[in-house]
């Protein structure tokens, strides 16, 4: 037997757990080999050392503390089974309280009308720039000039090419009839116009005949063959003073920027000006909003918000008939309570007592909407 089978057996033998030819054969090693003898002494006296050192006692519930802390669930072990454990119990009573609180909600959203009506208000946008035909002034008196005798031929080619000026009975009645068309078609546009620029002073009324002359002839063409101030010698001839211009290109850009606005624009500009406290605008953009666009679900708030304008500028009568116009086109809509709470203020402000009755209804049919309290105050004070 070699000395390291007999170094791993030394534990077997101190525990005296070797019988028969195995302890022959390790006790006839020892007897032979120093080595092994000297290792076998040390590691029975450092056996010896550690049994005299005795066993040490645990504390008192150190094992069950261990076990706990080995057993413990996490922190977010216990969430979970606190929320959803037991199943049977714990699911259908977070079911049930997501349902309530959804039906809390749509109750809510249902019986405050004031949260249909607000909106964000839109930054205004910048219209766009428009300017006006500059106003001519009337031409001074001119007279042809002398015949050039180096180029007869090219000076009468010239004046067969300018255009015969109109008389002037047609030119008044063209610019009557422009100008009316004009104020016809921009009466319900009160917004306020940005400023033209001044007109040139070198643009005369000829020039403005030439500018609008027909197509194909060149408008230098036509300058040239207009007639500069008479000379000394020339034989001044009459000539009446030039139509003024009309500004047409500025009425037809401006009525197609508003006819191309959006929904969206129309509303939130009304808004805008409504909260600004400008009444005009405001009445205008929900007129043409409610016009343009009477299928969109924001139209019973916009007359509601048109009739309120028409109370800010003290303009009941019209009130009056916006509220009425809401309550009979929209009669499940939620904004009915506040309709008819304004419609019965506005018809007792205007001295008719059949508001009292406005507001009795009110009280009647929508006992719990918010607007019934005052209407039982104003019952109360105005309508003994």
């Amino acid at each position: 037997m070699r000395c390291d089978q007999v170094r791993q057996a030394f534990s077997d033998l101190y525990d005296e757990r070797l019988s028969g030819p195995p302890l022959v054969t390790i006790t006839q090693h020892l007897a032979t080999c120093q080595e092994c003898r000297a290792e076998w002494t040390a590691f029975r006296n450092a056996m010896l050392a550690v049994s005299d050192l005795g066993g040490a006692e645990p504390s008192l519930g150190f094992a069950a503390r261990v076990r706990q802390r080995i057993q413990a669930p996490t922190r977010f072990q216990r969430l979970l089974r606190w929320l959803f454990f037991p199943l049977r119990v714990k699911v259908p009573i977070q079911a049930l309280a997501l349902f309530l609180v959804a039906f809390a909600g749509l109750l809510l959203y249902q019986r405050s009308p004031e949260l249909l009506r607000q909106a964000e208000v839109r930054p205004a946008t910048q219209p766009p720039v428009i300017r006006e035909a500059p106003v001519t002034t009337p031409a001074p008196t001119a007279a042809p000039l002398k015949k050039d005798p180096i180029h007869p031929k090219l000076d009468a080619k010239e004046r067969e090419a300018a255009p015969s000026p109109r008389p002037q009975a047609a030119l008044e009645v063209e610019r009557d009839r422009a100008a009316s068309g004009l104020r016809d078609e921009w009466k319900p546009l009160e917004k306020p116009r940005l400023l033209a620029e001044p007109p040139k002073a070198e643009e005369s009324a000829p020039e403005f005949r030439a500018k609008t002359a027909e197509p194909g002839v060149t408008t230098g063409r036509l300058q040239q063959a207009l007639p500069p101030p008479a000379e000394s010698d020339a034989v001044t001839a009459p000539t009446q003073p030039a139509p003024k211009a009309v500004p047409a290109p500025r009425q037809e850009t401006q009525t197609s920027a508003i006819q191309t606005r959006s929904a969206d624009e129309l509303y939130f500009d009304a808004l805008a000006d409504s909260a600004r406290q400008r009444y005009d605008r405001s009445i205008e953009d929900f007129r043409a909003f409610i016009a343009q666009h009477p299928g969109d679900a924001r139209v019973p708030d916009a007359r509601l918000r048109l009739a309120d304008a028409y109370v800010a500028q003290r303009r009941l009568a019209e009130a009056v008939q916006e509220y009425e116009t809401l309550i009979s086109e929209f009669p499940g809509s939620p904004l009915l309570p506040a309709a008819l709470f304004k419609l019965g203020q506005a018809r007792l402000d205007l001295g008719d007592r059949s508001g009292c009755q406005v507001l009795r209804d009110l009280t009647t049919r929508y006992p719990q909407a918010a607007e019934a309290a005052p209407a039982r105050q104003t019952l109360s004070a105005r309508c003994p």
